[in-house]
């Protein structure tokens, strides 16, 4: 949500996710209401059970209350424990436009490289590193040019800027750059990425190098003051909780496979 645009009560009461979780709660309400009888009353109770449990659940889900919890969660404090060498920007995805002059870095890709170009401005010896590709894009190398040009917009020297374009995901962010000349596990690195990725993301470059500090970038919405409608279902708290339920399976999954790399 844009500063200053705070959705109105009677907006929120409007949203189709609301009014269908409100409709289903009072069918339900009946049902339970009006049961059947005889030898299948039991299995109508069980299944209306479930069924109760699974709309409360994304009525809950649904709620900013909940979807900032989870965010919080992901959260980990900032870290530094010297001067950096590299300050690594993850990318966040771009919009690919009709031609490439219309090219446009997401919200998250952009908030993260200004948050970056900040960091590296108190640090300027260090190298500024954008890296990140994706996947089928047929110019894998165009999203770390787009970052690139916002930092150099900001006053970065294009010498300073280190670019690395085939890392797919957050587990191959770090092994792909612990191949690139320069780069040991001795490296002092920062890495700037979306407050909820953070942890996920330094976990696995801490797999590779020894001395990783965090510099997640803020969210506003974390930070402002609780509102009633906070507890009401809402379509932008649904796919917030969404992503951070995400980032937990995605941090579960990468020690699972941890596990199994090392035990062969």
């Amino acid at each position: 949500m844009l500063v200053g645009e705070a959705a109105p009560l009677t907006k929120i009461l409007c949203e189709p996710l609301l009014i269908s979780l409100i409709l289903l709660i009072v069918g339900i309400a009946g049902s339970w209401r009006f049961q059947p009888a005889g030898p299948e009353r039991r299995t109508f109770r069980r299944r209306l059970a479930f069924l109760t449990a699974v709309v409360l659940a994304l009525a809950v889900l649904s709620t900013p209350m909940t979807s900032w919890l989870l965010r919080s969660s992901l959260s980990i404090p900032r870290s530094e424990s010297g001067f950096p060498e590299y300050v690594v920007v993850l990318a966040g995805g771009y919009h690919a436009g009709t031609t490439p002059d219309l090219d446009a870095l997401s919200a998250a890709t952009m908030t993260r490289v200004l948050s970056g170009v900040r960091y590296w401005r108190s640090h300027p010896s260090a190298r500024l590193v954008m890296t990140g590709c994706s996947p089928g894009d047929p110019d894998p190398g165009r999203m770390t040019e787009l970052m690139a040009e916002a930092a150099m917009f900001r006053g970065v020297p294009r010498g300073t800027i280190i670019r690395e374009t085939a890392a797919r995901n957050t587990r191959e962010h770090p092994a792909r750059l612990r191949r690139l000349p320069g780069f040991t596990s001795a490296s002092r690195l920062v890495v700037v990425t979306s407050d909820n990725h953070e942890r996920r993301a330094t976990g696995e470059f801490r797999r590779y190098f020894t001395h990783v500090d965090s510099e997640p970038v803020g969210d506003p919405e974390q930070t402002r003051r609780r509102r009633f409608s906070d507890w009401l279902p809402q379509r932008d708290g649904l796919d917030s909780s969404t992503a951070s339920v995400q980032e937990w399976v995605g941090i579960l999954w990468y020690e699972i496979v941890a596990l199994s790399d090392s035990s062969r």
